[in-house]
């Protein structure tokens, strides 16, 4: 356990809105924390437990009633909802950032039904009749959803997608969309 000396408030990152500033002191035995508070103080106790890979810690804080009755009152008079502080250019930056992030996309043949005994006779060379025709389209899709309907054609030495129409909106699609 550590203890933390309550000191006036210097300006800094750690100013607190009772205009208290905490610094941890030194560690002290869970025992020894009878010598910091009266045991018959009420107190609120905060915990926290953070795990990393391989590393876990837990922090536990514990608040005079007095304190903790109060900050309530002054978080609410003090902390009035304003404009985040930052660049203007800030939501283009962010924006230009993710024009260049890479996509999951995929294009595939949707709703193909096959029996599982063919499945598994299935070896490398073996042809799986899909009893879909040649000419019907592909399916693309981006994060998992269906966007266009596309025909898989070739381009010199690539694979490309010919985009034939979008494909329609299921009734769930864009409801979290804001």
């Amino acid at each position: 356990m550590r203890c933390a000396d309550c000191v006036p408030p210097t300006g800094g990152c750690l100013a607190g809105p009772l205009g208290l500033e905490f610094q941890f002191d030194r560690r002290q035995q869970t025992g020894n924390a009878l010598c910091v508070m009266p045991p018959d103080d009420k107190v609120l106790i905060l915990s926290f437990s953070i795990n990393m890979l391989e590393s876990r810690g837990n922090l536990q804080i514990a608040i005079p009633a007095t304190v903790s009755a109060a900050l309530p009152r002054k978080v609410s008079t003090d902390w009035a909802y304003r404009k985040p502080d930052g660049p203007s250019g800030l939501k283009e930056q962010v924006k230009a950032r993710l024009l260049h992030c890479p996509v999951p996309v995929e294009l595939g043949v949707l709703g193909i039904r096959v029996a599982a005994k063919e499945l598994m006779t299935i070896r490398p060379g073996t042809l799986l009749v899909l009893r879909k025709a040649v000419s019907s389209p592909a399916t693309l899709l981006v994060g998992g959803q269906p966007i266009f309907q596309a025909v898989v054609m070739r381009h010199e030495r690539r694979r490309v997608a010919r985009l034939i129409a979008p494909c329609a909106k299921s009734p769930s699609a864009g409801k979290d969309a804001r």
